[in-house]
């Protein structure tokens, strides 16, 4: 019997051993992406990829339990920061083709869902989204959050890519199964949205403030409080028969500026005006020169994520990276486009360049490449893209303002020149709100022009001006900008500074 015992003891050894160096595995593992998350949190975001990368890349640590979780935050560090799509598909493959059940699988199927709508807006990259999203529904049917989170996704693939009565369904169940989620108060946004665009501004309303009283500190919160100001302004006050806007303060004298070209707000609220020179800030203390290697401009725009561009001849310079050149083959010649008066991007990262020289609208990729002569036969003086990629071109020669859609190319929308309450006598500026709503500044009738592009002809939501010789008055507005709430910055050629208006 004792015999027995001693062999089953040593048989046990190499047992323990591997257990042993499997919990080691374990703990240095888990360490390692503690530490991972711990350098996210403080926006070490190269730092964090570099210690995921770590577990991922050794075969012991990639089958602890938290294997599959670093393959995912790598995934998602190459597509939300690093925009190497090609890894971050490749990583994403692997997570839900080796990991079965586990735990970030379903962050997989999702994140392959996010991608494919990142490529583009067409029917086919649209199907394979809603695909992955509908993957993580019905293999992880128990999983709440997953689920909770596939159904918003859904509803945005749907809102998106112009399908209003399927997202707002998918919204409500959003809400209706998962209703302390706060997918349901990003479900809630989106339903918002889509009942803006299908002119129903009363149930928006509602839906934002519902977003207010059931999230109160949550950021989907603020961003219902940023809605529900525009809504309010653009429809409430003016049929209670007030003022939409009111001037409340102007640039301090020693802000005082020539030769404007464009203007921007970031999302950070920064006021941004371009011009010849460089790119400056304006606050409450004046105006500042904004350096990030921008010399010479024609323009200034935000890119789809809020990233500041200064438009120079032949380039594009963003605040934080190399400068883009910008050149074009035609017939085997190539040549930099010197004159580029405005430039934006679409939700792929791909950049429209305006090219009067050549009467047309520049397709390039993110990094700069030529693609196409996305729009031929147009002169585009100011072109901003909202987040449908739809693009609003103004033709400033012409008259005229247009909206595009990015698939082909064709008129979705056309801003009407006159109607009942507004004329566009010289339109020298435009931008959307987040929303969608499109803003036109107009030179000569010293006016502000709103219209909800959502159909074939643009309708005419409110005009505001202010009276000649009145305070806050505009005669020789040359550019603005709206910001997050909808407020107003405008600057006038004749007062040589910029007025504000909320």
């Amino acid at each position: 019997m004792s015999v027995i015992l001693l062999v089953a003891s040593v048989q046990t050894v190499p047992e323990r051993v591997a257990a042993q160096t499997a919990s080691s595995d374990e703990d240095a593992a888990k360490g390692r992406y503690r530490t991972a998350l711990s350098l996210m949190r403080d926006g070490s975001y190269k730092e964090a990829g570099e210690v995921l990368k770590s577990i991922c890349d050794n075969d012991k640590y990639s089958r602890t339990s938290v294997g599959d979780d670093a393959l995912l935050q790598l995934a998602r560090y190459y597509f939300e920061t690093e925009r190497n799509l090609a890894e971050a598909q490749k990583l994403a493959k692997k997570l839900v083709d080796n990991y079965g059940n586990g735990n970030a699988v379903p962050g997989g199927y999702l994140l392959r869902g996010r991608m494919a709508l990142s490529r583009d807006r067409s029917p086919e990259s649209v199907r394979t989204a809603i695909g992955q999203f509908k993957s993580a529904v019905e293999i992880f049917a128990d999983n709440n959050e997953a689920v909770s989170e596939a159904l918003y996704r859904i509803g945005e693939a749907y809102r998106l890519s112009g399908r209003p009565d399927d997202a707002m369904a998918t919204f409500g169940r959003v809400c209706s199964d998962y209703s302390q989620s706060l997918w349901c108060a990003r479900a809630r946004l989106g339903l918002a949205a889509s009942l803006v665009r299908a002119g129903q501004w009363q149930r928006a309303i509602e839906e934002l403030q519902r977003v207010r009283n059931g999230f109160p500190e949550s950021p989907e919160s603020h961003q219902a409080l940023r809605w529900n100001t525009i809504l309010h302004r653009l429809y409430v006050l003016p049929s209670l028969r007030r003022a939409p806007f009111t001037v409340v303060n102007k640039q301090p004298a020693g802000g005082r500026l020539r030769n404007v070209l464009a203007m921007a707000i970031d999302p950070g609220g920064r006021l941004l005006i371009a011009l010849k020179s460089d790119v400056r800030v304006a606050d409450q203390t004046g105006t500042r020169p904004l350096v990030f290697g921008a010399g010479d401009c024609t323009g200034v725009f935000l890119d789809h994520r809020g990233g500041l561009y200064a438009i120079q001849g032949g380039r594009l310079v963003p605040e934080h990276g190399d400068a883009i050149p910008i050149s074009m083959t035609k017939a085997t010649k190539s040549r930099i486009v010197e004159n580029i008066p405005a430039a934006g991007t679409l939700s792929t990262g791909e950049f429209l360049i305006s090219d009067p020289d050549e009467s047309a609208i520049q397709l390039y990729s993110g990094e700069g490449k030529y693609l196409a002569a996305w729009k031929p036969g147009i002169k585009a003086s100011r072109l901003v893209v909202n987040e449908y990629d739809e693009i609003a071109v103004l033709e400033r020669e012409e008259k005229s303002i247009t909206v595009l859609r990015r698939i082909d190319g064709s008129i979705l929308s056309r801003v009407p020149a006159n109607g009942t309450g507004f004329v566009l006598v010289n339109p020298v500026d435009i931008a959307y709100d987040s929303l969608g709503h499109l803003y036109v500044l107009d030179r000569d009738s010293g006016s502000v022009v709103v219209f909800a592009p959502f159909q074939t002809n643009a309708r005419f939501v409110l005009a505001f001006s202010i009276p000649e010789k009145t305070a806050g008055a505009f005669t020789k507005a040359r550019a603005f900008a709206v910001d997050p709430f909808g407020r107003l910055a405008i600057f006038d050629d004749r007062l040589e500074l910029t007025q504000n208006y909320q």
